[in-house]
């Protein structure tokens, strides 16, 4: 029974600690893709502010007078479409930036869940490998004892008191001494 536990626990271990791993694998691509998703949102904030001060530019050139279209009949529609456009670019970016804290937001709460799994996982490792070193050191304890208490016959199958090649005699010759003496 002991030999079975003992398996039993080596297993477990084993089993732990290839779950840890696998569970680490998928904690460190969750980084990688938080780092990512945190890094295209800087990447489109700053897209972000080059338009808007695009924008602000192309305002300030309509104001000053300084965008002039002589082909168009009015320039002041085409000035407000192009800055309709341009603030749209904005828009799309803005979104962007939105989706991308959102999908940072959830691989940051992927790491944060293998993290723990990862802690859970380890307990019952260590767990499990405080069993295995207290079934060993009940084992050891118990073949040093089964050793010192039987120095005299080594083999533990026979019962103590017998010594081997003797025979414990005919028993029905002893009952009948014992019968005839009474």
């Amino acid at each position: 029974m002991n030999e079975l536990s003992q398996v039993v626990s080596e297993v477990k271990v084993y089993t732990a600690n290839e779950i840890g791993a696998n569970i680490e694998d998928m904690l460190n691509n969750a980084e990688k893709a938080e780092k990512m998703h945190e890094g295209a949102k800087l990447v489109l904030g700053d897209a972000i502010k080059k338009i808007g001060a695009l924008v602000d530019l192309l305002k300030q050139d309509i104001d000053e007078g300084r965008m002039k279209i002589d082909d168009f009949s009015s320039i002041t529609a085409v000035q407000a479409i192009i800055v309709k456009y341009v603030a749209r670019a904005q828009n799309i970016l803005e979104n962007m930036q939105l989706s991308e804290q959102s999908s940072q937001t959830a691989a940051a709460g992927m790491s944060v869940a293998y993290k723990r799994s990862m802690d859970t996982v380890k307990r019952m490792k260590d767990a499990e490998e405080a069993k295995l070193v207290t079934l060993k050191n009940a084992i050891v304890e118990e073949i040093s004892v089964e050793k010192t208490t039987d120095d005299v016959d080594e083999d533990t199958r026979r019962p103590a008191g017998r010594t081997a090649g003797v025979h414990p005699g005919n028993p029905i010759a002893k009952r009948t001494k014992r019968a005839t003496k009474v």
